[in-house]
């Protein structure tokens, strides 16, 4: 999937992902809503919780 990779690509670039990140450019390239319109809510949820420290 488009989505992931370009996460795996950034992390491998910038050592981290700022979750308000994923509903802008280079996120939203693959759904106008980024994360949201690729994942459903509840796993939207978790993957900002992961990404801002979380878990």
């Amino acid at each position: 999937m488009t989505f992931i990779d370009n996460i795996i690509r950034y992390l491998t670039q910038n050592g981290m992902v700022d979750p308000k990140l994923l509903f802008e450019a280079l996120f939203t390239d693959q759904h106008d809503q980024g994360l949201l319109g690729v994942f459903d809510t509840a796993a939207s949820q978790r993957i900002v919780k992961i990404f801002a420290g979380g878990e």
